[in-house]
């Protein structure tokens, strides 16, 4: 793992740290899962000859939201998402010649419309990207809520974003559960 992101994973564990007791959140969410990743992998290598490549991906977010209204919450989400990884041939021979796997830490402002249990989950933000990479990202979620208890429930989500980078946009679509923990 390189040392720059682990160092922006923790600025983002910091500011999750520092913002969370600010906005008093009322709503605390954490949630991983897997999905694939849509991308231009000849884009994004910029022409050279792929020798194996994976667009299976994979997240854990947690997340805390703030009631405005019944139906609308404001928010706040960080995480970790391995995005993808590919393979390049050598130009001299049939040998692996450049490894690579996109792998981010990401933070998002968010905006929750509750419908009932349902819910849709819109927001924005920068994907720090393994390679020295940030690029900024629209993130959208639909989900349904499992109330266990009162205050714990099960969030089911399907989630997308896309991530607008300069070579092609990576677009990860990822089914994600977790726990949802009301504090007020």
């Amino acid at each position: 793992m390189e040392k720059s992101l682990i160092f922006r994973l923790g600025v983002l564990i910091l500011f999750l740290h520092v913002i969370a007791p600010v906005i008093h959140s009322q709503v605390i969410e954490v949630t991983g899962g897997v999905g694939y990743t849509h991308i231009n992998l000849d884009s994004w290598t910029k022409g050279g000859e792929l020798y194996d490549w994976l667009e299976l991906n994979g997240c854990a977010t947690a997340q805390g939201f703030y009631p405005i209204n019944k139906i609308i919450s404001v928010g706040i989400s960080g995480g970790f998402h391995h995005l993808f990884s590919y393979s390049t041939k050598s130009p001299y021979g049939n040998y692996i010649g450049y490894n690579y796997e996109a792998n981010a830490g990401s933070i998002a402002a968010l905006a929750r419309f509750n419908f009932g249990r349902n819910f849709i989950d819109l927001g924005v933000g920068p994907f720090f990207i393994s390679g020295g990479y940030t690029d900024w990202a629209a993130v959208v979620s639909l989900g349904h809520a499992f109330r266990l208890t009162e205050k714990l429930s099960l969030p089911l989500k399907f989630n997308g974003s896309v991530i607008f980078d300069s070579d092609a946009n990576i677009i990860p679509l990822t089914f994600t559960t977790g726990l949802s923990y009301r504090i007020k």
